[in-house]
């Protein structure tokens, strides 16, 4: 498996970048859920095991292992004496990578340094997916008992002296792991059928007692002492943890992307990507955390709330990397100019959600200080204008299949000059998630 990991936005250096500033003429039938934007970017077919690290894009062609610099062009990292199937790389910190391939079940310790030189620490047989704990210690999840083993096991593999122990026995083929904020260890299930059965996948975790108390060899990670978090899922070939500790799913099997929000009694799972009939799917997954304080992952979030980097490929000659950012709705003045002239004058609120329902506030006092409204039974946090909380105004206004709704008002005139600040919120049609936008503040005269 290929392992995607994501600690800046630089994809290739000159041709490639993550977020991009322009898209490529590649496949575009991947379907955003209103509330989100991604952009697209081809890499070279023939690249796998992708990890970006800093300014730095790493990729694996088979034989050699590469790093693209913004400044300067490939150059070699690790260069094998044969053709290998390459599993993952993964970031580990102090400028370092761990790099698996399953041919010769080889685990590479590669620094990123030139003057470094890359040591082999150990040998895992059929390594699926890893997940860093510090800079010491990486958890592997893998098969070494081969493909007709009847279990997968979690191995702990020392960084620095490459000693490996099986901290975790599940039933079933290899799983992907991810660890989350509150440092638990999260495993998708899979089944040993392919394919699997309808709803045979499992999200289970294990809190950070539980694996410390492994990696000392005082318990073993079992489905029995594992939380499930949930069942139900067709297929989990990867997973990320978004900024607000969501957890996401590459669903193969059926050409989706998931979130999984695990934070109510009841967890609840929306697709963020519907992939359809695209030639691609989402192979592997990673999140690169918000560059804004406060900011969430969520639909029609502000900017700044992280992205969500996906490797879509056909496993054959196309591979490609989505990047999957908030859609900030927008509220403007149209129509006319500042300062407004007595008269009718317009405000419109865009990219909202489709077929919703906003709610325009006005007011007179503009703090610039925005508060974190959390409402009973929605999980996001909504930015609210401190001002607005006693607005003067308030109308409802629904919105049209695009997301937009237009609020017409009448300025009386106001010759020593007046402003207002509105802001809105809104519900999606199912009333399952909520927004607001940004603040607009007009002059009037």
């Amino acid at each position: 498996m290929s392992v995607l990991v994501l600690l800046s936005p630089s994809l290739r250096a000159a041709t490639l970048s993550v977020c991009a500033l322009s898209l490529t003429a590649a496949l575009l039938a991947q379907v955003p859920a209103a509330g989100y934007q991604s952009q697209l970017q081809s890499v070279p077919g023939s690249a796998n095991s992708l990890a970006v690290v800093d300014e730095n894009v790493v990729w694996f062609d088979g034989v050699t292992l590469f790093v693209d610099s913004p400044s300067q062009p490939s150059r070699a990292l690790l260069t094998l004496p044969g053709f290998r199937f390459g599993s993952f790389t993964l970031p580990i910190g102090n400028g370092n990578l761990l790099f698996a391939e399953s041919s010769n079940a080889q685990l590479w310790r590669v620094p990123l340094d030139p003057l470094g030189t890359p040591s082999l620490l150990t040998t895992v047989q059929f390594a699926y997916d890893a997940v860093a704990i510090g800079t010491r210690m990486a958890v592997v999840s893998a098969k070494p008992g081969g493909f007709a083993s009847a279990q997968n096991d979690l191995i702990a593999v020392d960084l620095v002296t490459g000693a490996q122990s099986t901290i975790g026995v599940i039933p079933g083929a290899s799983g992907p792991l991810a660890l989350n904020a509150a440092g638990e260890l999260l495993y998708a299930t899979a089944s040993l059928n392919f394919p699997p059965p309808p709803a045979s996948v499992e999200i289970l975790s294990w809190t950070a007692g539980q694996w410390s108390l492994a990696l000392n060899g005082g318990l073993v990670l079992t489905r029995a002492n594992a939380h499930l978090v949930l069942s139900g899922i067709d297929s989990a070939g990867d997973l990320a943890v978004d900024g607000d500790d969501d957890l996401i799913a590459a669903d193969w099997a059926n050409s989706r992307l998931l979130e999984i929000n695990d934070h109510r009694t009841t967890p609840t799972v929306s697709t963020l990507i519907d992939y359809g009939t695209a030639a691609v799917s989402p192979a592997t997954l990673a999140f690169r955390q918000g560059t804004v304080p406060g900011t969430e992952f969520e639909p029609f979030g502000r900017t700044g709330a992280g992205e969500l980097l996906v490797v879509e490929t056909n496993f054959f000659s196309i591979t490609q990397v989505r990047c999957l950012t908030t859609a900030p709705s927008t509220l403007d003045l149209v129509g006319t100019s500042q300062p407004v002239a007595a008269g009718p004058f317009t405000l419109l609120l865009q990219n909202g959600p489709p077929a919703g329902l906003s709610l325009f506030a006005i007011g007179t006092v503009g703090t610039g200080v925005m508060l974190p409204l959390h409402l009973p039974g929605f999980e996001q946090t909504l930015p609210w204008e401190a001002g607005l909380l006693y607005p003067l105004l308030t109308s409802l206004v629904p919105l049209d299949a695009a997301g937009s709704g237009p609020l017409g008002l009448t300025n009386p005139g106001f010759p020593g000059g007046l402003w207002i600040h509105t802001q809105t919120m809104f519900v999606t049609a199912d009333g399952s998630q909520l927004g607001t936008s940004n603040v607009s503040s007009v002059q009037l005269q």
